[in-house]
């Protein structure tokens, strides 16, 4: 069932992080004379670092409390980025 969840939930969690990053990127990386980027290009840079920076670890049974902070923690984390980056978009 956890796998299921997982595979049903990585399409939009991957749309949501690539809208983070084209939100972060307009906000301070844009002002220093970057090019802009597409939604589809945030996606693929999303993925390609996903790629490159995951690390596989086989973890001895996971409990379902662990299983349930790791799901929470891949919704939640791109909503409390993009705040902290809005917020600290705010004073700039």
């Amino acid at each position: 069932m956890y796998i299921l969840i997982l595979m049903i939930l990585f399409v939009p969690l991957t749309l949501l992080n690539g809208w983070v990053l084209l939100n972060f990127w307009n906000w301070f990386i844009l002002p220093l004379g970057m090019p802009e980027i597409t939604f589809g290009l945030s996606v693929g840079f999303c993925i390609m670092i996903s790629f490159i920076t995951q690390k596989y670890e086989k973890p001895e049974e996971e409990t379902t409390e662990a299983k349930i902070m790791r799901i929470g923690s891949a919704i939640l984390n791109p909503f409390l980025f993009l705040a902290t980056g809005w917020i600290i978009h705010l004073f700039l």
